[in-house]
């Protein structure tokens, strides 16, 4: 194939007022320039079908042309053998110009550099499980953080798919004008999905999340019939639960049916 070499280039600009009808943007006033390079072997021999070499940049500047974010994230080696199991490496690096106040951490105002490394291992989605494990540390703004993200998936069957989804994060600022400690926190964040499909119209699907941070978990699930196309049947359950205090209790509950008709002329 001729896919040795890969690149992109690309500029947009999004002027102060400008407000999209549909979806969101992360913020106005801003030029952005990006760049992707990829270069991809092909050994003749060995385990790997592809090892790929891979640089991608961004550039933000305001409209008066000062820079407010540099990102700059490599991955020197990206080995990925033949049925789609692989393992990487990757370095990033990030200037960012701190010039608002942060909803969570106390950020005092300024320019900061991050540094992070880390290595990422998958297994293909061709398998009946697929796992995915990520570890990386470096520099936050004036502290440090480490990340863990796994991930567990299982399709046994045409009929049946489960998900687990684990996010660790370990956040450390150095301390403030205080004697406390600076907003340092430990996050964790579990997803649990699972979806059966009895057949092509009619499919059960469950959603459950815990997190530490607000140290509560909700369960949705929802149960959908598609009549004929433009037409379906949905009944929904949700349910809320604090984990506070070393127990488990339930807060609201929701159950509600709802349909989808459309009428054409």
């Amino acid at each position: 194939p001729q896919d040795r070499v890969n690149w992109t280039l690309g500029f947009e600009e999004l002027q102060e007022d400008y407000e999209p009808r549909l979806g969101f943007v992360n913020r106005n006033d801003i030029r952005h320039t990006f760049w992707v390079f990829r270069l991809r072997e092909r050994p003749d021999t060995g385990p790997f079908r592809t090892i790929d070499h891979e640089v991608f940049g961004q550039v933000f500047l305001d409209s008066g042309n000062e820079v407010e974010t540099v990102l700059l994230f490599a991955k020197p080696l990206v080995f990925t053998s033949p049925i789609g199991d692989g393992f990487e490496f990757y370095y990033s690096f990030r200037n960012e110009r701190v010039r608002t106040q942060f909803p969570v951490f106390d950020i005092p105002f300024s320019t900061y550099t991050f540094h992070e490394g880390g290595a990422r291992i998958f297994t293909s989605r061709n398998r009946a499980i697929q796992a995915e494990l990520e570890v990386s540390h470096g520099t936050f703004f004036d502290g440090t953080r480490t990340r863990v993200d796994a991930e567990l998936e299982w399709r046994p069957s045409h009929f049946l798919f489960v998900e687990v989804d684990y996010q660790f994060r370990d956040v450390n600022l150095p301390m403030g004008g205080s004697s406390t400690p600076r907003n340092d926190r430990d996050t964790q964040l579990i997803r649990f999905r699972t979806t059966l499909q009895f057949n092509a119209d009619v499919s059960w699907s469950t959603y459950a999340q815990y997190d530490n941070v607000s140290d509560s978990a909700g369960v949705n699930s929802r149960l959908r019939w598609i009549v004929r196309d433009g037409r379906e049947f949905f009944v929904v359950f949700n349910q809320a639960l604090d984990t506070t205090e070393n127990d488990v209790r339930r807060e609201r509950t929701e159950a509600l049916v709802k349909a989808i008709w459309t009428l054409t002329f």
